[in-house]
């Protein structure tokens, strides 16, 4: 029974943003299986895990009495997550459901870390979900390459209509990155599916997400200028910084739309104008002369996260919030192009808008604390495959508040892997595959 619930842990996300594909529209929708499947599961799967943490607690707490730093820190985080949403429920400002789906997104991940590090997750379970995280890589190449032959006529349409099998085209975006990072980043693994990195690169790329491939291209540097010595990495670092005195090639390539305004605006222009530059100072505005917000923030679900979008999407947000995210929400502008480096979008200052300086600093003090069990850890083979994954996600968390941290398709394997760390960073056990 207890394999049985980590194995559905495991998958879970994946059925269910493969459900939430059949709400779309574009024609890929019919890559929908699981379509029965609506949002209400969601909440289900919110209760069961929070209640699971409950008991960790109390069991961790007056039972086990031993002191388990990561544990009453989930702890502190849900209890500082509880008070804000109580006070955003108090305020009445926002629907309950759309307070509670913005703090259950931003704890759901440590309660996965939680959940698996108390259920002694094997060798066996790991080595098994890699092998379902190679075929899930596999059936989205396909789907992906039946909709840009077949569904599309070979054209490059819209990025947002290329999802494959997953609930929009961002998550697919982060997936067939991330996939493609794991492999290249432990030797072993790349020596044997290498033939599979251009296949998830082409995924990716077909999505239109720039920032995305901006940090993919970040951390592949990273790769490469850590597999070399001093003098050639500095040589590398040399060539790039020639190249980058002529940008535009670049921006073609990953930002094409920038250059449709570069004689409208100077550079120094854009970037003011970016979203991250914007809803920081929006944030500043709404935080302004009120210690409650800055302690406490606005409120869930009010500062430009997935269920703050839903909310203006619905005609049900505050006048001030609509006005700041509603290009965002429906897809409407002026003068600025609607691009991923002008989308006022960052999970970052999502999390101090929505919920205060307060639970920001635990939230990081907690992902310090997980990436440091990362980098110690000795037991898996493709650490450093983890390691490159968890950077890349991170970064792309700094321009994106939803498509990242909110879907748990790529956030519970990797968090479930390290909770495997965490459970056996004494044992030097090591992860191999096995021949079936």
């Amino acid at each position: 029974m207890k394999n049985l619930s980590i194995y559905l842990i495991f998958v879970w996300p994946f059925i269910y943003s493969n459900a939430r594909l059949f709400s779309q529209d574009g024609g890929s929708e019919i890559y929908s299986i699981f379509r029965f499947i609506g949002p209400e599961f969601r909440m289900i799967e919110a209760l069961i895990f929070i209640s699971i943490n409950l008991v960790i607690f109390l069991y961790t707490y007056f039972l086990r009495k031993k002191d388990d730093y990561i544990t009453y820190s989930i702890f502190l985080l849900f209890v500082l997550v509880s008070i804000v949403s109580m006070l955003g429920l108090a305020e009445g400002i926002a629907p309950t459901q759309y307070i509670f789906r913005s703090s259950y997104e931003l704890l759901c991940p440590f309660l996965v870390f939680n959940i698996g590090a108390k259920m002694n997750i094997t060798q066996k379970m790991i080595t098994q979900g890699l092998k379902f995280l190679f075929v899930i890589m596999i059936i989205n190449t396909v789907a992906i390459f039946h909709q840009f032959i077949f569904l599309y006529n070979g054209i490059f349409v819209d990025g947002d209509l290329f999802r494959g099998i997953f609930a929009d085209a961002h998550i697919q975006a982060i997936f067939s990155y991330s996939a493609a990072l794991f492999i290249m980043s432990t030797p072993s693994i790349l020596k044997k599916f290498y033939l599979c990195i251009p296949f998830n690169i082409f995924c990716a790329f077909v999505s239109s997400n720039e920032k995305a491939a901006i940090f993919f291209s970040i951390v592949i540097l990273g790769l490469i200028l850590k597999s070399l010595n001093t003098r050639n990495a500095i040589f590398v670092l040399g060539i790039l910084m020639i190249s980058f005195l002529n940008i535009v090639p670049l921006i073609e390539l990953f930002s094409p739309r920038l250059l449709e305004y570069s004689d409208i605006f100077t550079f120094q222009d854009l970037v003011f104008l970016s979203g991250p530059f914007q809803m920081g100072f929006d944030l500043i505005q709404q935080l302004s002369g009120s210690i409650k917000n800055i302690m406490f923030g606005i409120g869930p679900s009010l500062f430009g996260g997935p269920s703050c979008l839903a909310l203006i999407q619905n005609n049900l947000a505050p006048h001030y919030i609509s006005d700041i995210f509603i290009v965002e929400a429906l897809g409407t502008f002026n003068i600025l192009p609607l691009s991923g480096f002008f989308s006022k979008s960052s999970f970052y200052i999502t999390i101090i808008g929505e919920f205060g300086i307060m639970v920001f600093f635990v939230f990081l003090l907690l992902v310090k604390h997980i990436f440091s069990l990362l980098l110690k850890s000795k037991s898996l083979f493709f650490k450093k495959s983890l390691i490159s994954v968890f950077i890349f996600i991170f970064l792309c968390a700094t321009l994106s508040s939803y498509s990242v941290w909110d879907s748990q398709t790529i956030l519970t394997p990797l968090f479930l892997f390290i909770s495997y760390i965490y459970n056996n960073q004494q044992s030097g056990d090591k992860i191999e595959f096995k021949s079936s």
